[in-house]
């Protein structure tokens, strides 16, 4: 076992869900890259816009940015709320 599962237990006792629920990563922006990598899959002009909340982590902007870019997209597609 790792000790990220160990982790995920215990948040998942905070969090009341599931330990299956809770990710654990080096940092916010590597999560947030690997999320970006999985889910974000934008195809024949649909599903291109990023939402998200507005945060006092630039770096959350930053990472949504780039995704437009390695897609090719228009930076006018995050919008920030």
């Amino acid at each position: 076992m790792s000790y990220e599962d160990s982790i995920a237990e215990k948040l998942a006792l905070v969090l009341q869900c599931e330990a299956q629920d809770v990710g654990i990563c080096a940092s916010l922006s590597a999560g947030l890259h690997s999320l970006m990598a999985t889910f974000y899959k934008p195809c024949n002009g649909k599903h291109e816009k990023i939402i998200m909340l507005e945060s006092e982590f630039n770096s959350d902007v930053i990472v949504s940015e780039s995704w437009l870019d390695i897609k090719n997209l228009q930076r006018e597609n995050l919008i920030l709320c």
